[in-house]
This record gives C-alpha cells, sequence and structure tokens, in this order.
C-alpha cells in the first residue's frame, strides 16, 4: 500500500510539474524598433486588438529614431495596429502603419518602422 501511495504522490508531482510549464503561461510581447524620420519627434500610438478585431488596448509613446521599446501584451490580444503622429517645422502628419501585426502567444514579436514602412490615412 505504501508503495502505491509513494507511486501516485510521484506521478501527481511529475504531473503538476510539467504542466506548470507550458508555454502558454509565458508572456505575449512585442519590442517596436523605430528607425524612421530622423529629427523628427514621432508619437507611436499602439492600439492592441482581440481576434475579432476590437481594440482592448492602447499604448502611447514618443520615439527618436534608433529607440526601442518593449510591451506585454494582455492575455487577449493577438494582433497590434500602430498609428504615427509626426510634429516637425513643416507641419503635423498623422497615418496608420498600412500593416497589421500578429502577436505569436508566449513569444516576443518585433515589430519595425522605417522608411520602407508603408502608411496611409486609412486604418488598415
Amino acid at each position: 500500500m505504501k508503495k502505491f501511495l509513494s507511486m501516485t504522490l510521484l506521478l501527481t508531482a511529475m504531473f503538476l510539474t510539467f504542466s506548470a510549464c507550458s508555454s502558454d503561461d509565458d508572456e505575449t510581447t512585442y519590442t517596436v524598433v523605430f528607425n524612421a524620420y530622423q529629427g523628427i519627434s514621432t508619437t507611436l500610438r499602439i492600439f492592441e486588438c482581440n481576434d475579432n478585431g476590437e481594440k482592448i488596448g492602447n499604448n502611447s509613446i514618443q520615439l527618436k529614431t534608433g529607440e526601442q521599446q518593449t510591451f506585454t501584451a494582455s492575455s487577449s490580444t493577438s494582433k497590434v495596429k500602430i498609428y504615427i503622429s509626426r510634429e516637425s517645422t513643416m507641419g503635423n502628419t498623422n497615418k496608420w502603419v498600412q500593416q497589421v501585426f500578429l502577436l505569436n502567444k508566449g513569444e516576443n514579436t518585433t515589430i519595425t518602422i522605417d522608411d520602407k514602412t508603408i502608411v496611409g490615412p486609412n486604418e488598415p
């Protein structure tokens, strides 16, 4: 009987150990790397969206060329959209990045904004 209880306890402990280490528990993060608009004050508004495309959260940051920032997505976030606001002596420009960035659950997704990034007036 003692051997049976010992084996049951051992199997239970192994099950709990392996189930607690699943990648579903890892945080989903995304890093925005900004390599555009040198010398211009730029604000990025990042909208977190769920699978239905509903906006469920947002972040607003100011970045200069060469800077980056990492965010932890909420548990129901599956994609992000980015709105760019630039202020310069020639006036202000506000545009959407024309791409939706899908996040990999439990991993970090790198999003690079540079001079080749397509922007436009309409939300993607």
